[in-house]
């Protein structure tokens, strides 16, 4: 039993001590505190919220125009590689998920805009991210 809770009281150290590293590398790092900030600020509007689904969707628009250079590379010699490039094009990791958070963000209505904007004030107040936003936002 002894053994077991040196184990638990290691493991309890060494998480706590991972989260305290994680906050200190995200407060020594500014771009990471800006970026943060931009896209809190960016939320709370529409040309924001847009250009927000804009950026999730980089990745996978990439990976369409590398898939019609594969396809015109190939030509019509190989479908079974066709498809496989699609299936692969369509299921990337993440890029469900993405596609459908660039879709609800530029969905919302300026009301429930306004209501996620509401909705992280918490955030804002609580982490040094929301309080850069929060400044930004007082200034404008």
């Amino acid at each position: 039993m002894k053994q077991l809770m040196e184990n638990f009281n290691k493991f309890v150290n060494d998480e706590e001590l991972q989260v305290i590293e994680e906050k200190q590398t995200l407060n020594e790092n500014p771009i990471a505190l800006l970026a943060g900030a931009g896209v809190l600020i960016a939320l709370g509007s529409r040309g924001g919220r847009s250009l927000i689904a804009k950026i999730l969707r980089i990745g996978g628009n990439l990976l369409d125009k590398l898939n019609e250079s594969l396809t015109k590379a190939l030509g019509g010699e190989s479908p079974k590689t066709k498809k496989m490039l699609d299936l692969v094009t369509e299921l990337l990791p993440g890029r469900m998920a993405m596609d459908e958070l660039a879709d609800l963000l530029e969905g919302l209505t300026d009301e429930e805009g306004a209501a996620l904007n509401a909705a992280l004030e918490p955030a804002k107040a609580a982490t040094p991210v929301g309080r850069i936003a929060k400044g930004a936002e007082m200034m404008s």
